[in-house]
């Protein structure tokens, strides 16, 4: 709501929650009372409809000034969207990082066409950031030569620290011992297949992840020909296939029901493949889950239980990069990997699936067979 005045015209308050400075404007009303700690009450029922137009009237950016107040961490701009998608009306909300650096964590085993591009991408936008990068490679028995080679490379000339792992390939635990030498107070795991687009992602991300209320953020992440590959998670009432990505195939510029896929908003869980959050969240909440969820699954774990804390998962579309998905790996279709994912999937829904299938970000007029937010579900 900070970004854009989405509420429109309709909209129910009680009487001693109005007061005449609201000037009859919904929106700026409902946010004043949210940032005062008033209850805001949805009812997923239609009840009004109107012909799409332009954004409540009004300078919204002044309207959230004098809601934040004097605060000169969060600076409000224009909507801007590194791919270009626009949301008439919505401002952008730039919060100041407090943390002095980040670790990003990658792991690989070889893969030096994938792990080149990621890397010299998030070194090439080093002078974009304001928070100062420590970037730990996790290195799993590589024995290509050349990657041992760009691998030691990099650690003579202090761009990165290469940390040895042998054994079973194991995400989870693999990561987790890579947070034992971590520098920064805010950790970015981040697949080996991704390449960087927003220049400023490093403060973003951080920015966001060290909030209190906060316990992980992900981005949006783009296929090779510039469609959404990731633009959070939605969960479904069903055992099979409890979670999807929403946004898949949408083009980049586009930003989708509601301005979704451009807006920061919260979401049930997100990927793995670039996820942040707080060092002492991360502890606190003991790490990934290695012990059942070794390879997948454990992101949105992760998630989960940051939620289960009280804690808020976030999109992130500030922070855009591509997702060249499973690469290194291959698809979970078929075989002892798809194996894998289906036992993830059903302990997931075992842990979660009672208190998540309900999205609560996911509004039950849409059909949840449908891609998110495309089709509506018929009256009852």
């Amino acid at each position: 709501l900070c970004q854009t005045p989405y509420i429109g015209d309709c909209a129910a308050f009680r009487t001693s929650a109005w007061a005449p400075t609201y000037d009859g404007r919904a929106a700026a009303a409902v946010l004043r009372l949210a940032i005062a700690g008033g209850r805001i009450a949805h009812a997923p029922s239609i009840l009004f409809s109107k012909s799409v137009g332009a954004a409540e009237t009004g300078d919204w950016a002044a309207d959230v000034r004098v809601v934040l107040g004097a605060d000169a961490a969060v600076e409000l701009a224009p909507h801007d969207d590194v791919l270009g998608a626009r949301v008439p009306g919505a401002i952008r909300l730039k919060r100041a990082p407090r943390a002095k650096t980040a670790t990003v964590i990658i792991p690989t085993k070889n893969g030096l066409d994938l792990l080149r591009p990621c890397v010299d991408s998030i070194l090439g936008m080093v002078g974009h950031n304001t928070v100062a990068l420590d970037l730990l490679i996790i290195d799993h028995e590589s024995d290509d030569p050349e990657t041992r080679r760009y691998l030691d490379e990099l650690a003579a000339r202090g761009d990165a620290r290469v940390m040895p792992y042998s054994g079973a390939f194991n995400w989870a635990l693999m990561n987790n011992m890579a947070v034992e030498q971590a520098r920064g107070e805010v950790l970015i795991f981040l697949n080996n297949d991704t390449m960087v687009v927003s220049p400023d992602w490093l403060d973003e991300l951080t920015s966001q992840a060290e909030r209190p209320e906060v316990g992980a953020v992900g981005a949006r992440l783009l296929y090779g020909d510039d469609t959404i590959q990731h633009g959070g998670f939605v969960a479904r009432d069903r055992r099979e296939n409890f979670l999807i990505h929403d946004g898949v195939g949408a083009p980049g510029n586009e930003a989708g029901y509601m301005g979704r896929y451009a807006l920061l908003r919260q979401t049930v869980a997100v990927t793995g493949a670039c996820i942040a959050i707080a060092t002492e969240t991360f502890k606190r909440l003991g790490g990934f889950d290695a012990a059942h969820f070794p390879v997948e699954g454990n992101d949105v774990d992760l998630c989960m239980r940051a939620q289960a804390e009280g804690l808020k998962v976030l999109y992130d579309p500030y922070a855009t990069l591509y997702h060249l998905e499973s690469k290194t790996r291959g698809f979970s279709r078929e075989g002892e990997k798809r194996e894998v994912a289906e036992a993830s999937g059903r302990l997931l829904w075992a842990r979660w699936g009672e208190r998540f299938h309900r999205d609560p970000f996911y509004n039950p007029r849409f059909d949840r067979e449908a891609r998110p937010f495309t089709r509506l579900r018929p009256l009852p």
